[in-house]
């Protein structure tokens, strides 16, 4: 049986992400597309499972290297600039710990880095550092909707998603308390970490608003 904890781990991995965290981009045939950045997947983690996971590299492999010349113009002056690109693949390792057990995923990414010639361990640094961070953004998605995979869901809304999540919470808040006889704002928290629902600090907002109205 499933104790506090892991409960708790669960609501949160199926709570819908923000989408003040989300970010768009234009991809293959100028498509927009929605993605969570690699260090709020982390952070998101840390706040899921309170700090108590890792990200292990496996590999991080050299895949390719371009030289190129840069052409640009300014001021009427035309300059060339020697540059190089290179490309990594990396695969990565998470591995969640939570009363003795652990949980493990592991998720390939890709990252490239651009730098003059002057500087190839510029790029080579860029490149391997964004293909672990991919990678392990890519493993942390397939836990739930606190890591962007909902945004796989071409169908799905984002804003709705959050909106009707949130409500879900709210409503079931109302129905098990009466928000009416709670006097203080430090008994309105200590009820709502005992319903250990998702979204606590909206509902405390939401139930705060909501006492206002039934005491008017």
């Amino acid at each position: 049986m499933a104790n506090n904890k892991e409960i708790d781990i669960y609501k949160k991995l199926k709570q819908k992400i923000n989408p003040d965290i989300v970010k768009t981009r234009k991809g293959t045939g100028n498509k927009e597309l929605s993605y969570i950045e690699g260090w709020q997947a982390q952070q998101n983690a840390n706040d899921v499972f309170k700090f108590d996971w890792d990200c292990k590299t496996i590999s991080n492999d050299y895949i390719m290297q371009r030289d190129y010349i840069k052409k640009s113009e300014w001021n009427g002056k035309k300059t060339e600039k020697e540059m190089v690109q290179v490309a990594f693949k990396a695969i990565v390792e998470i591995v969640v710990r939570f009363e003795g057990k652990t949980l493990t995923r592991q998720g390939t990414g890709f990252g490239d880095g651009i730098a003059g010639v002057d500087n190839i361990a510029g790029a080579y640094e860029l490149a391997m550092k964004e293909a672990e961070t991919d990678a392990c953004k890519r493993a942390l998605k397939t836990l739930g909707s606190q890591f962007g995979i909902d945004l796989y869901d071409k169908t799905y809304s984002v804003t709705k998603g959050y909106e009707a999540d949130l409500k879900s919470n709210k409503d079931y808040f109302n129905a098990n308390t009466d928000i009416s006889k709670i006097t203080e704002d430090s008994e309105l928290v200590k009820y709502i970490d005992e319903y250990q629902g998702s979204y606590k600090e909206e509902v405390i907002e939401l139930a705060k608003e909501r006492r206002k109205e039934i005491r008017k």
